[in-house]
């Protein structure tokens, strides 16, 4: 027998009718509202500059993309276009490549047209956010233009393979790639080895002190990286 998807299912509710907040409300998202935020790939760059659309929400969902959450509230209104995720929000990917968790995290969509598909998201509180290519934390997360532009702003740290950047905002464009800083911007990046460079240890016996420094801060930015990715959104 089949069941109706979750996402049927929670649109037939009455948003007067209220949500239990006593225990976690465990969200099976089939729902594009947020499948498009944090699986959906962005537009692909064509070799004119121009980018192509992005496979359909729907169609995604039907090849079996799915993620799976947790919150403590699920709020909607469909005649405003808005949902809200309140107290403990953590969506994450099956597949393991993406997560977004956050103390809160608001939708707002289109209520005349695709209600899976989200105009603008805002997450708020201890986000901790994982795309495919970096991790970070910040106090907000703004997506804007379906969701293809994300701006943290607020004690921003990111980390990119080993290397470690802070600062007040930070930008990165899903269909281009590109990323920016501003605002007391730091970081740390660790250099390739070059050319007939001494080896490692060799290194490590001439300047002991300076090399246990390094082993000490990566140690650092490692265990800072594996905690962010384990953590995300307030635990009060």
């Amino acid at each position: 027998m089949r069941t109706k998807p979750l996402s049927r299912i929670l649109s037939t509710r009455s948003i007067r009718a209220p949500w239990p907040t006593s225990l976690a409300v465990a969200l099976r998202v089939g729902i594009a509202a947020v499948l498009v935020a944090l699986t959906a790939p962005a537009p692909a760059q064509t070799g004119d500059g121009s980018t192509s659309a992005a496979p359909d929400a729907a169609a995604v969902a039907e090849d079996g993309d799915w993620v799976v959450g947790s919150a403590e509230e699920w709020e909607e209104d469909a005649a405003l276009g808005r949902r809200l995720l309140r107290g403990k929000v953590r969506i994450d990917r099956e597949d393991g490549s993406g997560h977004l968790y956050a103390d809160e995290v608001e939708m707002f969509y289109d209520p005349d047209g695709d209600t899976r598909k989200v105009d603008t998201m805002q997450a708020r509180g201890n986000v901790n956010l994982r795309e495919a290519d970096f991790l970070a934390t910040s106090d907000t997360a703004d997506f804007t233009d379906g969701t293809a532009v994300i701006d943290l702003t607020g004690s921003v740290v990111v980390f990119i393979d080993r290397d470690r950047m802070e600062a007040d905002r930070f930008r990165y464009d899903r269909r281009t790639g590109k990323k920016n800083a501003q605002g007391n911007v730091r970081f740390r990046f660790r250099l390739p080895s070059q050319e007939g460079e001494a080896p490692a240890q060799a290194a490590a016996e001439t300047d002991g002190e300076t090399t246990g420094q390094e082993i000490t801060d990566g140690a650092t930015d490692a265990a800072g990286q594996s905690d962010a990715e384990q953590h995300g959104g307030s635990e009060d």
